[in-house]
């Protein structure tokens, strides 16, 4: 079977969010961090909080070797409260103060066309991410981009504590949305989180792969989102 009659039943895109949808440009730790500091009129800590933070960094790597996820505000609220800092505002204010500074992306090429040619097919769309992050954040990235009014439904892992290969966060979308694995498909870039995750759900994987790496062709590698265009039933036709 090839992968076009795969998709004939598919009336659900799922996707990832950093280095499927956005190229990173730049993630600047301690320019978050200064901000979040300046923000708190606490700018005189930074050295104090790099310091702390850098004992901390175990949690980072440690997240990546388990399904259980890290919450960033979480994260942030021991950083600030080791140096006896306890803000007024809330820790999601606060994560979208370092957010906004130390993150930039941009969206790869024809991503927006193809979102725009699911949504005028009527196509269930939602974004699941492996993300320290809240939902919140992550939708003040998409709205920021335009493309916020493309996704009927957004899930960040950290607010539910964890993280893709676990086919829970799966579930949940295919509960929203009423549809069958076999309706669905994941679109991501790492095999490990993104491909075998799909599959633990029973869901199809299509795998971004921009750079064209050499990759196993069981995981429907592609490497411009034009190219999904013929794949899916309809969008040429009706668009």
């Amino acid at each position: 079977m090839n992968v076009k009659q795969n998709l004939n039943n598919i009336n659900t895109a799922l996707f990832d969010f950093g280095d499927t949808l956005f190229r990173t440009i730049q993630y600047d730790f301690e320019k978050g961090q200064k901000a979040l500091l300046e923000h708190l009129h606490c700018k005189n800590q930074l050295s104090s909080l790099i310091s702390i933070q850098n004992e901390l960094k175990y949690l980072f790597t440690e997240r990546n070797k388990t399904i259980f996820e890290l919450d960033f505000k979480k994260y942030l609220q021991l950083s600030l409260n080791l140096l006896n800092i306890y803000p007024e505002t809330s820790y999601e204010e606060i994560e979208l103060v370092f957010w906004e500074n130390a993150y930039r992306g941009e969206l790869f090429e024809n991503v927006e066309n193809f979102l725009g040619k699911l949504k005028k097919n009527k196509y269930n769309i939602g974004l699941i991410s492996n993300s320290a992050f809240s939902m919140k954040t992550l939708v003040y990235e998409l709205k920021k981009h335009n493309i916020y009014s493309m996704f009927d439904l957004i899930i960040s892992s950290c607010d539910y504590g964890i993280r893709k290969p676990s086919k829970y966060l799966f579930n949940i979308a295919l509960a929203r949305f009423k549809v069958q694995p076999v309706n669905a498909v994941y679109i991501g870039n790492k095999i490990k989180t993104d491909m075998i995750g799909a599959k633990n759900a029973g869901l199809q994987g299509l795998l971004y792969n921009p750079e064209k790496h050499k990759v196993n062709r069981k995981y429907t590698p592609f490497s411009d989102y034009a190219d999904l265009v013929d794949l899916f039933t309809g969008l040429n036709e009706k668009v």
